[in-house]
């Protein structure tokens, strides 16, 4: 079973093992529309990324088997009352599709190019796609390093910040944990462009990562530890660095000597870096509670 829940606590979505998703109004404690025939198999990620304003609200759900789709649900009057519309963006391709996450624009960005794409990430076992649902189009994919294991699967999540090499102005991220990996990608606002900028590597596999406040990630390693990384610090470029062949002949020592190199981005709770965005801290964002 996955969950999402809108800004202000309004909808609630929930995708289950029998492929059925429930929207529920969480103001007026009802059941708004449950969604059958969309998935033949478990939900494995559903979430409320849009609400127009004539309250169409549209959601992007996924399953193991590799269907993406967008579902548009609407009030259509007295007589009909809640109707809903279903597209697959992917039906084969994604398989073992098991995260999504939305990129949410704050109100100094609501004008930027990127804000207008309504930007959605899917992560499967074997990629990272990037898609625009405005209109509906892929933006970028990235496929799975080949230093991450098999089956492992890729944590996403949307802030804002500064990459190694774009640290003129505060761009979008996207931020992409695979198994020991992490890995950014920016959104340029004035040149238009995906760039993929800046990796860290960690020693134990990475659980979930999220942005707290501008450049500021934390994560969850190995299930135990929780690190703050500040994306400014990332090693510039993108993992396909520690691909190339001279490292391929001994690849262990290289990438300890990596792990050892990107540590520089890891915060102390006490250091400047954190001091300074300690009020993003406490108040994480009142748009994402």
């Amino acid at each position: 079973m996955c969950l999402d829940i809108t800004e202000g606590m309004k909808y609630l979505v929930a995708g289950y093992k029998s492929g059925r998703l429930a929207l529920w109004d969480l103001k007026q404690y009802k059941l708004e529309k449950l969604i059958e025939g969309v998935h033949e198999t478990e939900v494995t990620a559903a979430k409320i990324y849009h609400i127009s304003e004539d309250n169409v609200i549209s959601i992007v759900s996924t399953e193991a088997k590799g269907r993406v789709c967008l579902i548009e649900v609407s009030y259509g009057g007295f007589f009909s009352g809640t109707t809903f519309t279903k597209v697959a963006l992917y039906e084969k391709r994604l398989k073992t599709t098991t995260t999504c996450a939305f990129h949410r624009c704050p109100e100094r960005f609501e004008t930027g190019h990127w804000a207008s794409k309504k930007l959605v990430a899917f992560g499967a076992t074997s990629e990272v796609v990037v898609c625009s649902m405005r209109p509906i189009q892929e933006i970028i994919k990235i496929k799975r390093p080949p230093m991450c294991r098999s089956k492992s699967v890729p944590y996403l999540d949307f802030g804002y910040g500064h990459s190694p090499s774009k640290q003129e102005y505060t761009v979008p991220m996207l931020a992409i944990a695979w198994d020991c990996l992490i890995q950014l990608v920016y959104f340029d606002e004035n040149e238009i462009l995906v760039k993929m900028d800046g990796f860290y590597c960690s020693e134990s596999e990475i659980n979930s990562v999220y942005f707290m406040g501008d450049s500021l990630l934390m994560i969850l390693v190995d299930q135990t530890k929780i690190k703050l990384l500040y994306t400014k610090k990332f090693h510039n470029g993108d993992y396909t660095w520690l691909d190339a062949p001279e490292f391929k002949a001994d690849f262990k020592l290289h990438y300890k000597r990596m792990i050892e190199f990107t540590k520089h981005a890891e915060l102390d709770c006490n250091s400047v870096e954190v001091k300074g965005v300690r009020r993003q801290l406490i108040e994480i964002d009142q748009d994402r509670l």
